[in-house]
């Protein structure tokens, strides 16, 4: 709850390392305990991006603050 910089959390949906409740419980936690947080789940996506690193950097990209 200290964390006060805006974070960027991407997980995908069938990620088993992050998912180890239900997806919606998992959102509400992080946007609960982080203030300023921005959360994407990119579909289909498991803990390593695996074939969704296009999509992955496209939401890094948009997120980048200069």
């Amino acid at each position: 709850n200290s964390i006060d910089i805006p974070v960027l959390i991407v997980f995908g949906d069938a990620d088993e390392c992050v998912l180890t409740e239900n997806i919606e419980t998992v959102k509400g936690y992080l946007n609960k305990n982080i203030k300023n947080s921005n959360i994407q789940i990119i579909n289909g996506a498991d803990h390593s991006y695996t074939d969704k690193y296009e999509e992955l950097g496209k939401i890094i990209e948009n997120n980048i603050e200069m």
